[in-house]
């Protein structure tokens, strides 16, 4: 039994998405994982789902460097989102970027849950999903 019923992740980096996709589906995370390869195209879906009044991921871990729109513009978009329609989402950032600034950054915004370097391991990937 899946630990949540809805994920994104959001980052452009194909080979680790597979990774993800892989420890996800073995250690049955979630029932459904939506990728998404810059935060643009998930903030467009996510006002898609509110349009049609579906409802969004519990879990969302996105990469902070993407081309289109990055991690950081897609948490500046995200909050702008009403909370009766975000309440309830958890979102990670995990990125490649092991510069203080960022981890500082992420911190300090209250929407992001906590900020993880890659690559995580299946403990840390597995207590991101215990949120439901």
């Amino acid at each position: 039994m899946s630990v949540v019923d809805l994920a994104y992740l959001i980052d452009d980096d194909d080979i680790y998405v597979f990774g993800m996709k892989r420890m996800i589906k073995a250690n049955q995370l979630c029932d459904e994982l939506l990728t998404f390869t810059n935060g643009a195209d998930a903030i467009d879906f996510i006002n898609e789902r509110i349009a049609s009044k579906s409802s969004l991921p519990k879990v969302i871990l996105i990469d902070i460097n993407m081309p289109v729109m990055d991690g950081w513009g897609f948490i500046d978009e995200f909050a702008k989102i009403p909370a009766e329609f975000t309440d309830g989402v958890t979102v990670y950032m995990i990125s490649s970027s092991v510069q203080e600034e960022d981890r500082m950054k992420a911190e300090s915004i209250n929407l992001i849950k906590s900020y993880h370097v890659k690559p995580i391991d299946k403990e840390e990937l597995i207590s991101m999903f215990q949120v439901a």
